[in-house]
C-alpha cells in the first residue's frame, strides 16, 4: 500500500465523519427519539471501545483485518459524529430536552473529529521503508540494520515491529527470507508513529500467505503467551516501555530457570537482564516483570487450521 492510498483512506474517513454528522442532524431534527437512542447507545459503546485491547482477538474475527488496520483507532468516531449531529438537529428542531444541552452537539462533534484525526494521523506520515535508513548510502550516523544469530536489531526508532517480524519469520521452524525494509513496508511503519499490533498481524498474514503457518492474535495471560513461543518459532509480544509507549519484541519461550526469554530489537531499551555470553538483544525476565510489562496481546505462529484448546 502506498502513502497516497493511506491519504485517500484518511480523506474518506473525514468524509464519513461529515456524512455521519449530516445524517444524524437530519434525523434528529425530524425524530428527536433518534437523538435519545444515539446517546443511550454511545455511552456503553464508548466504555466498551476504551477497553477494546481486551477483546482485540474477537474484533479480528468479526471484522476484516484489511479494514481494521486503517480504522482501529477511529472505528467508533462515525457514531460519535452521528450522535453529535442528532443532538444538534433535535435542539434546532425545537425539542426542549435537547435545547437545554444544545452546545453538547458541537462540542461532541469537535471531540470526535480531534480524536479521529489523532488516531488516523499516521496515514499522512512518510513510510519508514521509503526512507534511506536501511541503505548502505544512508547519511553518516544513521543506524544500520544488523541481523544477529539471535534476531534482528531495529534500524530506526520506529521499526521495532519490522525487526521483531524479521526475527520471528526467519526463525528455523518458519523459514522465510525477509528483511527489515520489506516488513516495514508490509506493517505500514511510519516515521514518528511506528506501527501497531494489528498492522503487525496484517504484515505477518501476508508474508505467510503461502506458508503452512499462519499468524493468530490472542488476548491471553503472560504465562500462556510465553508458552506459545520458542526459539524455533517465536511469537510477537507488545510490552509497555513508557506511559504512552509500547514496544514489540520477539518472544522466545521459557529459560531453563523458568523466566521469559525474548529478543529485544532495540538494546538501548532496558528490558530484563542480558544472558551471560548472550547476543545483544537477547534478554530474560522474571515472570512477574514480564507480567508488569505485557499488554495482554500476543501474535503466535500456528499451523493452519490449528485451534488453541
Amino acid at each position: 500500500m502506498t502513502t497516497s492510498f493511506s491519504a485517500s483512506i484518511f480523506l474518506a474517513l473525514l468524509a464519513a465523519l461529515a456524512l455521519a454528522f449530516a445524517v444524524g442532524m437530519a434525523l434528529g431534527r425530524r425524530f428527536p427519539a433518534v437523538a435519545e437512542t444515539a446517546v443511550l447507545l454511545l455511552a456503553p459503546l464508548a466504555v466498551l471501545w476504551s477497553q477494546r485491547d481486551r477483546f482485540q482477538d474477537a474484533l479480528v474475527q468479526l471484522l476484516p483485518l484489511d479494514v481494521l488496520v486503517y480504522t482501529e483507532g477511529a472505528l467508533i468516531t462515525p457514531l460519535v459524529l452521528f450522535t453529535a449531529g442528532a443532538i444538534t438537529g433535535a435542539a434546532r428542531g425545537g425539542d426542549l430536552r435537547f435545547r437545554r444541552i444544545a452546545r453538547a452537539g458541537p462540542l461532541l462533534a469537535l471531540f470526535g473529529v480531534v480524536y479521529s484525526m489523532g488516531a488516523a494521523r499516521w496515514m499522512l506520515l512518510p513510510r519508514v521503508s521509503d526512507v534511506q535508513w536501511l541503505a548502505t548510502s544512508a547519511p553518516a550516523g544513521a543506524r544500520q540494520a544488523r541481523a544477529l544469530p539471535a534476531g534482528q536489531l531495529q534500524s530506526a526508532d520506529e521499526s521495532c515491529v519490522a525487526a521483531a517480524l524479521v526475527t520471528a519469520l526467519t526463525a528455523p521452524d518458519v523459514g522465510l527470507r525477509v528483511d527489515e525494509q520489506e516488513m516495514a513496508a508490509l506493517a505500514e511503519v511510519r516515521k514518528g508513529a511506528g506501527s501497531t499490533m494489528l498492522r503487525a498481524l496484517w504484515a505477518a498474514r501476508r508474508a505467510l500467505a503461502q506458508s503452512r503457518l499462519e499468524p493468530r492474535l490472542y488476548v491471553c495471560s503472560a504465562e500462556e503467551a510465553i508458552s506459545m513461543a520458542s526459539r524455533d518459532r517465536p511469537a510477537l509480544a507488545s510490552l509497555r516501555v513508557g506511559p504512552l509507549r509500547t514496544h514489540m519484541v520477539a518472544l522466545l519461550g521459557w529459560t531453563g530457570e523458568g523466566e521469559a526469554l525474548l529478543f529485544n530489537p532495540w538494546p538501548e531499551t532496558t528490558i530484563g537482564k542480558a544472558l551471560p555470553g548472550g547476543a545483544p538483544g537477547l534478554r530474560s525476565l522474571s515472570l512477574q516483570e514480564f507480567q508488569r510489562l505485557y499488554t495482554g496481546r500476543v501474535i503466535a505462529l500456528v499451523d493452519r487450521l490449528q485451534r488453541r484448546s
